[in-house]
């Protein structure tokens, strides 16, 4: 497997003579074969040995210059907006970015350094400095990452650590779902204050009702205000809401959703 594949280091090689696929990983994770080649080394090789390659003829590319752009940004466009849809997806994707660096931005460590030998010494011997290393160590483990590495972050990049670490981040969901569920606490401790009400953290099953307040913009997501006589929900907010702001809107949560009905009896429409 390759980081990169760069066609000028190698020559178009059947397999009858020993041609091979090589598969490249690219660092936006896009994984590509490129099938009957031979390193450029291994094809002179071959040639002194008097093997007939007049045979081998160079192929066209599948897509146009102009055609591969098109697919390039109209994939990128789509992935671009799926990302919008998914906050969770591209807060880790923006996590393995900073852990191992991008061409578009870079995150730089912290040195924690002085030019006085004994200002050095005691920062590198405070609590403050090892609680920090511990907290590293264990980000460190949990991406899979050698402790001796040093810092979580690379100044010059890692590009091709990418993928592997945006799989190690997608596999860690109840870590990002506990900073999700923190925020959303420290939010309803807020409103409770401004609204007199207690909030009522609901589960799956559980039946919301009451009238829509309005809609909370979270860094975990978007999240609909539904507020009765006796307490108030924060619930996954849906587009179609948007129309019943200032109205009655009960429903039953499902996962991470809510089923919502609308409608002037139980017959009325049913919104997952």
């Amino acid at each position: 497997m390759l980081a990169y594949f760069h066609s000028w280091e190698y020559e178009k090689t059947p397999k009858r003579k020993g041609g091979r696929v090589y598969i490249e990983v690219r660092a936006s994770g896009e994984v590509a074969f490129h099938e009957g080649y031979l390193s450029r080394k291994e094809a002179q090789a071959l040639a002194k040995r008097g093997e007939d390659s007049s045979d081998t003829k160079p192929q066209r590319p599948e897509l146009t210059s102009t055609l591969q752009t098109y697919v390039d940004l109209h994939r990128h466009a789509a992935l671009r907006a799926a990302l919008c849809s998914a906050p969770g997806v591209a807060f880790r994707l923006m996590i393995a970015h900073a852990v191992c660096g991008s061409s578009l931005w870079r995150v730089e460590p912290e040195p924690q350094a002085s030019r006085n030998e004994a200002v050095s010494a005691s920062i590198a011997a405070s609590l403050g400095e090892a609680a920090f290393d511990a907290r590293r160590r264990a980000a460190l483990d949990l991406l899979g990452m050698d402790e001796e590495r040093g810092n979580v972050v690379r100044r010059f990049g890692d590009q091709d650590s990418l993928p592997a670490i945006f799989l190690r981040l997608t596999l860690l969901p109840d870590a990002l779902k506990s900073l999700e569920r923190r925020e959303i606490q420290t939010v309803a401790q807020a409103l409770a204050r401004d609204l007199g009400k207690p909030f009522r953290d609901a589960v799956a099953g559980d039946v919301v009702e009451g009238r829509l307040v309005r809609q909370v913009d979270l860094n975990s997501g978007r999240f609909a205000l539904v507020e009765n006589a006796r307490e108030f929900a924060l619930v996954p907010w849906r587009d179609v809401l948007a129309r019943r702001v200032g109205q009655q809107v009960p429903g039953i949560v499902r996962g991470d959703g809510v089923n919502w009905r609308f409608g002037r009896g139980r017959s009325g429409p049913e919104i997952g």
